[in-house]
Formats: structure tokens, sequence, C-alpha cells
């Protein structure tokens, strides 16, 4: 019986900021399927450790293997396209915007023809499937015209997740 690599594999991951030592030699690994909680005090370096794993910080030591093999994961939209996402604490959404373009920032679909050329946005499309989305999850958010920063806090978890879960296919971090 052969064993599969972890999706995901971090090795004696250590970080510093000044004199204080946030990660020390610190271990990880997520299989294909599994759910997976790192507990801790806050200050433990739980934060730490996923903004570690998906680009959004440098380790001072250590090493990253992703689906068994080494990985230098430098951005988080490295990290992105290998197909990891992060909810963060904040939810990190533009307040300003609605729903569908907090889904889509970054990510937008051009429309086809040449007013994708001119930077048109298939608007109708991420609707369609930031909707799908909500459905999936079984979300409460039907405004998607709204903007963000009028809906309640769960709403806006709801948003940050349905985010994530569209785009990532091998690892979800809810920090």
């Amino acid at each position: 019986m052969t064993t599969m690599a972890p999706i995901l594999e971090a090795r004696g991951l250590s970080r510093s900021f000044g004199h204080v030592r946030a990660l020390i030699d610190a271990d990880f690994d997520v299989e294909a399927g599994e759910v997976v909680a790192l507990i801790g005090d806050n200050g433990a370096g739980k934060s730490t450790m996923v903004k570690a794993m998906t680009g959004n910080l440098e380790v001072d030591s250590g090493e990253l293997l992703f689906e068994g093999e080494p990985v230098t994961i430098s951005s988080p939209q490295q990290a992105s396209g290998m197909g990891m996402e992060v909810v963060y604490q904040d939810l990190a959404l533009a307040p300003h915007l609605n729903p569908v373009q907090n889904m889509f920032l970054g990510r937008e679909i051009p429309r086809k023809g040449v007013l994708g050329w001119f930077g048109f946005m298939d608007e109708k499309a991420m609707r369609e499937k930031a909707r799908a989305g909500f459905a999936d999850l079984g979300g409460t958010v039907r405004a998607l015209g709204a903007q963000v920063g009028m809906m309640s806090g769960g709403q806006r978890q709801q948003i940050a997740i349905v985010r994530s879960i569209t785009w990532a296919n091998k690892i979800i971090f809810l920090d």
C-alpha cells in the first residue's frame, strides 16, 4: 500500500520579528480531504504560520513541500495559483464594492470580443458564478449589488468564505 504525500507540508519553519520569535522550528501538514485545526493562545504564531505557508510572510528558516515537492511560495498570488486561499480574520474585503466585485477583485472575467480588449467585464458571468457559490454554501447574501460595508458581519464572512471556496481547489485556510 502506497501512501500519498501531504498536499502541503511545512518543516521546521522559524520566523522572528526583532527579538520576538513567532515560530520556532514549527511543522505542519495537511492531507487531501482532511480538516486540520491549528490551535493556540493569542500570539502563539498561528497567523504567522498561515502567512508563512501562503506567501504573505518570509520565514527565517524551514521548508515547504507542496504535493511532495519542495517549493518557495513568495506571494499570495502564487499560493492562489497553486489552489490555496485564505480567509483572514479581517476578511480582506473592500467595503465600497459589492459581493460580486469582492469575489472577482483581481480575477475579473473579461467580456468576449473587442469589449474585453478595452477592459469591459462580463458582469453577468461573474454574478452567476457568485450566486452559485452562495447557493452551494447555503448563504443568506441575496443583495449582490449592495456595498459589502453595509452588510452584517455574518454576511461579510460568507462573502469571504465563498470567495475562497470559488478559487481554491486544494486548501482553504480559515485564519
